[in-house]
Protein backbone atom coordinates (compact mmCIF):
# COMPACT_ATOMS: atom_id res chain seq x y z
CA UNK A 1 0.00 0.00 0.00
CA UNK A 2 1.37 3.41 -0.96
CA UNK A 3 1.19 5.83 1.97
CA UNK A 4 1.67 9.59 1.82
CA UNK A 5 2.93 11.75 4.65
CA UNK A 6 3.75 15.42 5.03
CA UNK A 7 5.94 16.66 7.87
CA UNK A 8 5.65 20.36 8.72
CA UNK A 9 8.38 22.28 10.51
CA UNK A 10 9.10 25.90 11.31
CA UNK A 11 12.30 26.86 9.47
CA UNK A 12 13.68 28.30 12.71
CA UNK A 13 13.66 24.80 14.26
CA UNK A 14 16.47 23.56 12.02
CA UNK A 15 18.11 26.46 10.17
CA UNK A 16 21.80 26.76 11.01
CA UNK A 17 21.77 23.46 12.92
CA UNK A 18 20.68 20.72 10.51
CA UNK A 19 20.49 20.19 6.76
CA UNK A 20 18.75 16.83 6.31
CA UNK A 21 15.51 15.11 7.36
CA UNK A 22 15.09 11.38 7.92
CA UNK A 23 11.92 9.33 8.47
CA UNK A 24 11.50 6.23 10.64
CA UNK A 25 8.66 3.68 10.53
CA UNK A 26 7.02 1.37 13.04
CA UNK A 27 5.04 -1.57 11.68
CA UNK A 28 3.84 -2.20 15.23
CA UNK A 29 2.64 0.38 17.73
CA UNK A 30 3.31 4.09 18.18
CA UNK A 31 5.99 3.10 20.71
CA UNK A 32 7.92 1.08 18.12
CA UNK A 33 10.20 -0.58 17.36
CA UNK A 34 11.09 1.86 14.57
CA UNK A 35 13.21 1.17 11.49
CA UNK A 36 15.02 3.86 9.46
CA UNK A 37 13.74 4.62 5.96
CA UNK A 38 16.62 7.01 5.13
CA UNK A 39 20.40 6.83 5.18
CA UNK A 40 23.40 8.91 4.09
CA UNK A 41 22.78 7.69 0.53
CA UNK A 42 20.47 5.34 -1.39
CA UNK A 43 20.94 1.86 0.07
CA UNK A 44 19.82 -1.59 -1.14
CA UNK A 45 17.78 -4.04 0.92
CA UNK A 46 20.36 -6.13 2.79
CA UNK A 47 20.29 -9.41 4.71
CA UNK A 48 21.05 -9.75 7.56
CA UNK A 49 19.20 -6.45 8.17
CA UNK A 50 21.11 -3.37 9.34
CA UNK A 51 24.51 -4.96 8.69
CA UNK A 52 27.06 -2.16 8.10
CA UNK A 53 29.97 -2.25 5.71
CA UNK A 54 30.84 -2.37 2.01
CA UNK A 55 32.23 -5.20 -0.14
CA UNK A 56 35.89 -5.60 0.90
CA UNK A 57 38.79 -5.62 -1.53
CA UNK A 58 40.16 -8.22 -1.95
CA UNK A 59 37.07 -10.39 -1.35
CA UNK A 60 36.96 -12.40 1.86
CA UNK A 61 36.23 -16.13 2.11
CA UNK A 62 34.70 -16.53 5.57
CA UNK A 63 33.77 -19.85 7.19
CA UNK A 64 32.72 -23.00 5.31
CA UNK A 65 29.54 -25.09 5.24
CA UNK A 66 28.15 -28.23 3.59
CA UNK A 67 25.99 -26.66 0.86
CA UNK A 68 26.27 -28.67 -2.38
CA UNK A 69 22.90 -29.81 -3.69
CA UNK A 70 20.96 -27.61 -1.29
CA UNK A 71 18.69 -24.75 -2.46
CA UNK A 72 18.46 -21.31 -0.89
CA UNK A 73 15.35 -19.24 -1.67
CA UNK A 74 14.79 -15.47 -1.73
CA UNK A 75 11.87 -13.23 -2.65
CA UNK A 76 12.59 -9.81 -4.16
CA UNK A 77 10.04 -6.99 -3.82
CA UNK A 78 7.61 -9.61 -2.48
CA UNK A 79 6.96 -10.91 -6.00
CA UNK A 80 10.13 -12.14 -7.74
CA UNK A 81 11.42 -15.52 -6.50
CA UNK A 82 15.11 -16.35 -6.70
CA UNK A 83 16.38 -19.89 -6.06
CA UNK A 84 20.06 -20.72 -5.69
CA UNK A 85 21.17 -24.38 -5.84
CA UNK A 86 24.77 -24.75 -4.76
CA UNK A 87 27.16 -26.83 -6.86
CA UNK A 88 30.79 -27.92 -6.56
CA UNK A 89 32.56 -29.87 -3.86
CA UNK A 90 31.77 -29.58 -0.15
CA UNK A 91 32.55 -27.80 1.96
CA UNK A 92 32.03 -24.42 0.26
CA UNK A 93 33.27 -21.27 1.95
CA UNK A 94 30.99 -18.24 2.24
CA UNK A 95 32.89 -16.48 -0.51
CA UNK A 96 32.11 -19.31 -2.94
CA UNK A 97 28.47 -19.27 -1.81
CA UNK A 98 28.33 -15.51 -2.44
CA UNK A 99 29.64 -15.98 -5.97
CA UNK A 100 26.97 -18.59 -6.75
CA UNK A 101 24.16 -16.48 -5.24
CA UNK A 102 25.14 -13.57 -7.41
CA UNK A 103 25.53 -15.72 -10.53
CA UNK A 104 22.13 -17.43 -10.15
CA UNK A 105 20.10 -14.32 -9.30
CA UNK A 106 19.76 -13.08 -12.90
CA UNK A 107 21.43 -9.81 -11.97
CA UNK A 108 18.99 -9.03 -9.15
CA UNK A 109 21.27 -9.75 -6.15
CA UNK A 110 24.84 -9.16 -5.06
CA UNK A 111 26.59 -11.02 -2.25
CA UNK A 112 29.88 -10.79 -0.39
CA UNK A 113 31.55 -11.74 2.89
CA UNK A 114 32.40 -9.43 5.78
CA UNK A 115 34.41 -11.25 8.43
CA UNK A 116 32.32 -14.28 9.33
CA UNK A 117 29.05 -12.93 7.86
CA UNK A 118 27.54 -13.57 4.44
CA UNK A 119 25.82 -10.42 3.12
CA UNK A 120 23.12 -10.65 0.44
CA UNK A 121 21.56 -7.50 -0.98
CA UNK A 122 19.42 -6.25 -3.85
CA UNK A 123 20.93 -4.50 -6.84
CA UNK A 124 18.06 -1.98 -6.69
CA UNK A 125 18.57 0.72 -4.01
CA UNK A 126 15.96 2.78 -2.18
CA UNK A 127 12.91 2.07 -0.03
CA UNK A 128 11.11 0.41 -2.96
CA UNK A 129 13.52 -2.52 -2.63
CA UNK A 130 12.55 -5.48 -0.43
CA UNK A 131 14.53 -8.67 0.15
CA UNK A 132 13.17 -11.67 2.03
CA UNK A 133 14.90 -14.97 2.77
CA UNK A 134 12.10 -17.46 2.21
CA UNK A 135 13.93 -20.57 3.33
CA UNK A 136 15.93 -23.57 2.23
CA UNK A 137 18.28 -25.89 4.11
CA UNK A 138 21.36 -23.67 3.49
CA UNK A 139 19.84 -20.62 5.22
CA UNK A 140 20.87 -21.43 8.82
CA UNK A 141 24.22 -22.78 7.60
CA UNK A 142 24.90 -19.35 6.04
CA UNK A 143 23.65 -17.32 9.00
CA UNK A 144 20.43 -16.22 7.29
CA UNK A 145 17.14 -16.18 9.21
CA UNK A 146 13.91 -17.42 7.62
CA UNK A 147 11.44 -15.80 10.04
CA UNK A 148 10.67 -12.13 10.61
CA UNK A 149 11.95 -9.69 11.56
CA UNK A 150 15.47 -10.91 10.72
CA UNK A 151 14.45 -12.54 7.41
CA UNK A 152 13.11 -9.30 5.89
CA UNK A 153 15.00 -6.19 4.80
CA UNK A 154 14.04 -2.90 3.16
CA UNK A 155 16.22 -0.54 1.17
CA UNK A 156 16.62 3.11 2.21
CA UNK A 157 16.36 6.43 0.42
CA UNK A 158 18.88 9.23 0.77
CA UNK A 159 17.92 11.71 3.48
CA UNK A 160 15.65 14.59 2.45
CA UNK A 161 17.45 17.90 1.90
CA UNK A 162 16.07 20.75 4.01
CA UNK A 163 15.43 23.94 2.02
CA UNK A 164 15.39 27.49 3.28
CA UNK A 165 11.85 28.86 3.46
CA UNK A 166 10.20 25.47 2.95
CA UNK A 167 8.01 24.24 5.82
CA UNK A 168 6.31 21.12 4.44
CA UNK A 169 8.19 18.00 3.35
CA UNK A 170 6.33 15.20 1.62
CA UNK A 171 7.32 11.57 1.86
CA UNK A 172 5.86 8.48 0.19
CA UNK A 173 6.22 5.00 1.66
CA UNK A 174 5.67 2.47 -1.17
CA UNK A 175 5.30 -0.37 1.33
CA UNK A 176 3.25 1.37 3.99
CA UNK A 177 -0.06 0.83 5.70
CA UNK A 178 -2.53 3.13 7.42
CA UNK A 179 -1.86 1.18 10.63
CA UNK A 180 1.86 2.02 10.59
CA UNK A 181 3.38 4.88 12.56
CA UNK A 182 6.03 7.31 11.35
CA UNK A 183 8.28 9.85 12.99
CA UNK A 184 11.04 12.13 11.72
CA UNK A 185 14.11 13.95 12.96
CA UNK A 186 16.69 16.41 11.66
CA UNK A 187 20.28 15.40 10.90
CA UNK A 188 23.45 17.40 10.39
CA UNK A 189 25.17 15.59 7.51
CA UNK A 190 28.57 17.05 8.46
CA UNK A 191 28.67 16.30 12.20
CA UNK A 192 26.08 13.50 12.46
CA UNK A 193 24.18 15.44 15.13
CA UNK A 194 20.43 14.79 15.39
CA UNK A 195 17.50 16.31 17.27
CA UNK A 196 14.59 14.67 19.07
CA UNK A 197 12.08 12.67 17.05
CA UNK A 198 8.78 14.22 16.09
CA UNK A 199 5.56 12.81 17.53
CA UNK A 200 4.40 9.58 15.83
CA UNK A 201 1.90 10.09 13.01
CA UNK A 202 0.01 7.82 10.65
CA UNK A 203 -0.11 8.38 6.90
CA UNK A 204 -2.88 8.37 4.33
CA UNK A 205 -3.32 6.16 1.28
CA UNK A 206 -1.68 7.83 -1.68
CA UNK A 207 -4.06 10.24 -3.31
CA UNK A 208 -4.78 10.34 -6.99
CA UNK A 209 -3.65 13.96 -6.74
CA UNK A 210 -0.13 15.31 -6.52
CA UNK A 211 0.84 16.42 -3.03
CA UNK A 212 1.07 20.00 -4.37
CA UNK A 213 -2.71 19.92 -4.92
CA UNK A 214 -3.43 18.96 -1.31
CA UNK A 215 -3.50 21.12 1.81
CA UNK A 216 -2.78 19.81 5.29
CA UNK A 217 -5.87 20.84 7.27
CA UNK A 218 -5.88 20.49 11.04
CA UNK A 219 -7.39 21.36 14.40
CA UNK A 220 -5.81 21.64 17.85
CA UNK A 221 -8.12 21.50 20.85
CA UNK A 222 -7.67 21.77 24.61
CA UNK A 223 -10.07 21.80 27.53
CA UNK A 224 -10.74 24.73 29.84
CA UNK A 225 -7.70 23.84 31.95
CA UNK A 226 -5.40 23.90 28.94
CA UNK A 227 -4.96 20.15 28.63
CA UNK A 228 -5.12 18.46 25.23
CA UNK A 229 -8.45 16.81 24.45
CA UNK A 230 -7.94 13.24 23.26
CA UNK A 231 -10.49 11.56 20.97
CA UNK A 232 -12.32 14.75 19.94
CA UNK A 233 -14.09 14.12 16.62
CA UNK A 234 -13.33 16.23 13.57
CA UNK A 235 -15.88 15.81 10.77
CA UNK A 236 -15.29 17.22 7.28
CA UNK A 237 -17.99 16.99 4.61
CA UNK A 238 -17.93 17.94 0.94
CA UNK A 239 -21.07 17.91 -1.20
CA UNK A 240 -20.60 16.56 -4.72
CA UNK A 241 -20.76 19.34 -7.30
CA UNK A 242 -18.65 17.97 -10.13
CA UNK A 243 -15.61 20.03 -9.15
CA UNK A 244 -12.36 18.93 -10.76
CA UNK A 245 -8.81 19.15 -9.46
CA UNK A 246 -5.89 18.13 -11.66
CA UNK A 247 -8.41 16.88 -14.22
CA UNK A 248 -10.06 14.53 -11.72
CA UNK A 249 -13.61 14.82 -10.38
CA UNK A 250 -14.02 15.11 -6.61
CA UNK A 251 -16.81 12.74 -5.61
CA UNK A 252 -17.64 14.37 -2.30
CA UNK A 253 -18.34 12.56 0.96
CA UNK A 254 -17.19 12.81 4.56
CA UNK A 255 -14.03 12.16 6.55
CA UNK A 256 -13.82 11.68 10.32
CA UNK A 257 -10.65 12.03 12.39
CA UNK A 258 -10.02 11.84 16.13
CA UNK A 259 -7.57 14.05 18.00
CA UNK A 260 -4.41 12.41 19.33
CA UNK A 261 -2.69 12.73 22.70
CA UNK A 262 -1.72 16.29 21.77
CA UNK A 263 -5.29 17.29 20.92
CA UNK A 264 -4.32 17.37 17.24
CA UNK A 265 -6.14 15.94 14.22
CA UNK A 266 -5.42 16.54 10.56
CA UNK A 267 -6.57 15.54 7.11
CA UNK A 268 -5.31 16.34 3.60
CA UNK A 269 -7.91 18.03 1.39
CA UNK A 270 -7.89 19.00 -2.28
CA UNK A 271 -7.32 22.65 -3.11
CA UNK A 272 -10.34 24.79 -3.93
CA UNK A 273 -12.93 22.59 -2.20
CA UNK A 274 -15.75 24.09 -0.17
CA UNK A 275 -16.18 21.86 2.89
CA UNK A 276 -18.31 21.83 6.02
CA UNK A 277 -16.32 21.40 9.22
CA UNK A 278 -17.75 20.39 12.59
CA UNK A 279 -16.32 19.30 15.92
CA UNK A 280 -18.10 16.44 17.67
CA UNK A 281 -19.71 17.23 21.01
CA UNK A 282 -19.84 20.97 20.29
CA UNK A 283 -22.26 23.20 18.35
CA UNK A 284 -19.38 24.45 16.20
CA UNK A 285 -19.98 24.03 12.47
CA UNK A 286 -18.61 26.16 9.65
CA UNK A 287 -17.86 26.27 5.96
CA UNK A 288 -14.26 26.49 4.85
CA UNK A 289 -12.82 26.97 1.38
CA UNK A 290 -9.54 25.11 1.02
CA UNK A 291 -6.96 27.57 -0.35
CA UNK A 292 -6.08 27.27 -4.03
CA UNK A 293 -2.92 29.34 -3.50
CA UNK A 294 0.01 26.87 -3.79
CA UNK A 295 1.99 28.97 -1.32
CA UNK A 296 -0.45 27.91 1.44
CA UNK A 297 0.48 24.38 2.47
CA UNK A 298 -1.39 24.06 5.77
CA UNK A 299 -4.63 25.43 7.22
CA UNK A 300 -6.05 25.64 10.72
CA UNK A 301 -9.69 24.76 10.11
CA UNK A 302 -10.79 26.55 13.29
CA UNK A 303 -8.86 29.77 12.75
CA UNK A 304 -11.15 32.80 12.63
CA UNK A 305 -10.00 33.69 9.12
CA UNK A 306 -10.46 30.19 7.70
CA UNK A 307 -14.23 29.95 7.50
CA UNK A 308 -17.58 31.71 7.60
CA UNK A 309 -21.25 31.10 8.36
CA UNK A 310 -20.42 29.53 11.71
CA UNK A 311 -23.33 28.01 13.53
CA UNK A 312 -21.31 28.82 16.63
CA UNK A 313 -18.73 31.48 15.79
CA UNK A 314 -15.12 30.66 16.53
CA UNK A 315 -14.08 33.11 19.20
CA UNK A 316 -10.56 34.50 19.45
CA UNK A 317 -10.49 36.54 22.66
CA UNK A 318 -7.90 39.23 23.28
CA UNK A 319 -6.04 38.11 26.40
CA UNK A 320 -3.40 40.50 27.78
CA UNK A 321 -0.27 38.52 28.60
CA UNK A 322 1.34 41.29 30.67
CA UNK A 323 -0.87 43.74 32.54
CA UNK A 324 0.60 47.13 33.29
CA UNK A 325 0.23 47.87 37.00
CA UNK A 326 2.23 51.09 37.39
CA UNK A 327 2.22 54.45 35.66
Amino acid sequence: MIIQLVFSFDTASWEGLFDRLEVWRSRGTADGPYEPLHDVSWMPARLPPNTPGSPPSPPQTGPSAVLVGKTLKFLIDEMVPVSVTFTGTDPLNYGQAATQIQAQSNGLLTAFVLGSALIVQTVEPGIKAILRCVGGDPAPLLGLATTEPSSLAYGRDARIVLKQGEQNYGFTDPHGDTSYFYKARFVNSFTGATNDYSLPVQGIIQSGLDISNLVRCYIDVVDMTGNAVVGQELLVYNAFNGQQVQGKVITGGSVTKLTDSQGHAEVFLARGLLVSVSVGGTPLARQVTIPADPAIESLNLLAAASGNDDLFTVQVPVIPFAVRRTL
